[in-house]
């Protein structure tokens, strides 16, 4: 019950849904609804169940509906960054941005998490209980599974991370990306550190995958084995519907 206690949990929910047509248009796609609630409301409700007291946030695009959202939840506090110019940066740009609401405590570790996300929470669970901390999620995944554009994760024997890209770039691919990763507070200064340097060559307008790929080659990511729960990234319409039905 208390698994998050002495976690900083990071959600990364800058940017906007243009891949949701006119509904992505009007609203974050964390505030769409499945069933009576939105998907930002089921990440919270998880969240607490799991003895999260205080939730960070990053956001961007429509920013102030998702701090209308937030009241609802009285007894979890909440800290926040707005990034203002969203459309010129990616997700990677607020991962390394979330460093200036982290540094503020003296949480022992990081739980990061994206938004748009339907997942069963086992997930969570278990990334939380691994001895090893430093953990990408994946989701256990075949190559007739797996999608041209999926972010996927290749593995060595070990389950430590080789790298990460989409299944196109990636041989022997272990499984798809669920954006739902957890670093040791040493690591995540380190991750910090060598962004800052990555984007003194490259901008920060990529998605966080790429970056944390290359941070794998040189530093000690791994993943678990054989997870395998539902879990669905909410990007198209046709998503929210695969998610109802799952949910349903």
């Amino acid at each position: 019950m208390d698994q998050l206690k002495d976690y900083f949990v990071i959600l990364l929910s800058a940017g906007s849904g243009e891949r949701m047509g006119s509904i992505g248009k009007s609203k974050p796609k964390s505030l769409l609804k499945i069933g009576n609630e939105t998907i930002l409301y089921r990440i919270f409700q998880t969240l607490k169940s799991k003895g999260a007291k205080e939730i960070n946030l990053i956001l961007g695009f429509k920013y102030k509906k998702i701090l209308e959202e937030m009241k609802k939840f009285k007894d979890i506090k909440f800290n926040y960054l707005v990034i203002k110019d969203f459309v010129n940066n990616g997700s990677v740009y607020s991962l390394f941005k979330s460093k200036d609401l982290w540094r503020r405590t003296k949480k022992k570790s990081i739980l990061m998490m994206h938004t748009d996300l339907i997942f069963n929470e086992k997930y969570i669970d278990n990334i939380i209980s691994d001895k090893r901390l430093n953990v990408i999620g994946v989701q256990k995944k075949n190559k007739i599974q797996l999608k041209k554009n999926s972010f996927v994760a290749q593995v060595n024997k070990d389950m430590r991370i080789k790298k990460i890209g989409k299944y196109s770039e990636i041989k022997n691919p272990y499984g798809e990306i669920l954006c739902i990763n957890k670093f040791s507070r040493p690591m995540f200064n380190q991750l910090i550190i060598f962004l800052r340097n990555y984007f003194k060559k490259k901008n920060t307008k990529i998605t966080w995958e790429y970056p944390v790929s290359e941070f794998a080659q040189k530093n000690k990511l791994y993943t678990l084995k054989d997870q395998n729960y539902y879990w669905i990234n909410i990007n198209k319409p046709t998503d929210i519907t695969l998610a109802k039905k799952i949910l349903n």
